[in-house]
């Protein structure tokens, strides 16, 4: 059964989990820990994200990232490719070096982001590998508490008031007692159940209108592309000539990019054909769906999936 794609957010938050295949390390020695952070800090620069906590163990790692203007895709794969090849040239060995692909939990950033910062630096303490969070030297808890570290880290977001002393805002988000209550913000955040999203019931609404859209079955019969693009000109308010026109205007080019989004994505028309239709260049059409694909508008174009479908139904009655 394939895979569905993962839920890719301009300005979503992510916790991103990598275990090593079969279980094994992904880390042997000291070298290894610190090749880690020098990728990742290379993979910040190409593709930039902000970095709110990470921690490394011997047999998995965690990030807390916020994506920025990139796919989350671009993000990994050069960060991971750098350190498979890495790993593999050291030991003299092939094939993968973490486990299946890595783990993405969108995460609702006003309400979860301080708890699981606190939750990630306590990994070692529940890994019994440390008795308290600070003594875990491979993680972003030294930043928090005032030390330098390879990779850029956005404590500033994450701390309640500006003015506290780092080293004591590093402890505050720190400060649990052990390995009790290091397990009790576990269940806090993540309840056993399995579902890429938490937030609260808003957020997970929104986010399964996104996962809709990208994952829901497709028409079995397309309708044309005049036809569709008439609705959606009704629905953006213009006039459908206009978007087969020159205009220019915002709201034209709107109009033209949730046609191509809707027509490419959900109805299966190439890019070819759409470009055709509107009298533009492919890589304009291209270029056009994935801004608004990475705009943070998929719940937009979920409401205007609704309204075509209401209004094709209407006229099938």
């Amino acid at each position: 059964m394939p895979r569905r794609p993962r839920i890719d957010h301009k300005g979503g938050l992510y916790h991103i989990i990598n275990k090593g295949v079969k279980g094994g390390n992904i880390c042997q020695d000291e070298t290894d820990y610190l090749k880690i952070l020098e990728y990742l800090r290379t993979t910040q620069r190409s593709y930039p994200f902000k970095c709110y906590g990470y921690v490394i163990l011997p047999d998995h790692f965690h990030i807390l990232m916020e994506r920025l203007n990139d796919p989350l895709s671009c993000i990994m794969k050069s960060f991971l490719l750098k350190y498979v090849l890495y790993f593999n040239r050291k030991y003299s060995r092939k094939g993968h070096v973490f486990q299946d692909r890595y783990k993405a939990v969108l995460c609702q950033k006003e309400h979860y982001l301080r708890k699981l910062v606190r939750y990630i630096h306590m990994d070692p303490v529940r890994d019994g590998l440390v008795e308290e969070a600070f003594q875990w030297k491979w993680s972003s808890l030294n930043v928090y508490m005032g030390m330098n570290s390879a990779v850029s880290v956005d404590t500033d977001t994450v701390l309640d008031n500006a003015h506290k002393r780092l080293a004591d805002a590093g402890q505050d988000i720190a400060g649990l007692s052990g390995p009790d209550d290091s397990q009790r913000l576990k269940y806090e955040i993540y309840p056993p159940l399995e579902f890429p999203v938490i937030g609260d019931d808003n957020f997970i609404r929104k986010i399964s209108a996104i996962c809709r859209m990208a994952h829901g079955r497709k028409p079995r019969k397309r309708i044309p592309l005049s036809r569709l693009a008439g609705i959606i000109a009704g629905i953006c308010s213009i006039k459908e000539k206009r978007i087969t026109g020159s205009a220019r205007s915002r709201d034209v080019s709107y109009a033209r990019a949730v046609l191509g989004y809707t027509a490419h994505l959900y109805y299966d028309y190439k890019i070819t054909d759409i470009a055709r239709y509107i009298n533009k260049d492919p890589s304009t059409v291209t270029h056009a769906i994935n801004r608004l694909k990475y705009a943070g508008k998929e719940c937009d174009i979920a409401g205007i999936l609704r309204a075509v479908k209401s209004r094709l139904n209407k006229a099938l009655r």
